[in-house]
């Protein structure tokens, strides 16, 4: 059967972006979405535990529904 786990990576990028990355085994590493919400500077991220939100910089950005489960 095939490996159907997912794995995401929140990543702070160097253009001000953050993105979300499919990092699930068994296939390429690829970017899913892009924000570069409110024009301020990503330097940190986190995902919630539950996986419902992305926080960037301290929590001043909340980016909702970002996670795309059973895609």
């Amino acid at each position: 059967p095939k490996d159907r786990r997912k794995s995401w990576v929140a990543v702070a990028c160097s253009d001000g972006a953050v993105r979300l990355v499919d990092t699930s085994p068994q296939r390429a590493a690829s970017v899913v979405r892009t924000s570069y919400a409110h024009g301020v500077e990503a330097t940190a991220v986190a995902i919630s535990h539950e996986g419902r939100w992305i926080r960037k910089n301290n929590g001043e950005e909340v980016l909702e529904g970002w996670i795309p489960w059973g895609t």
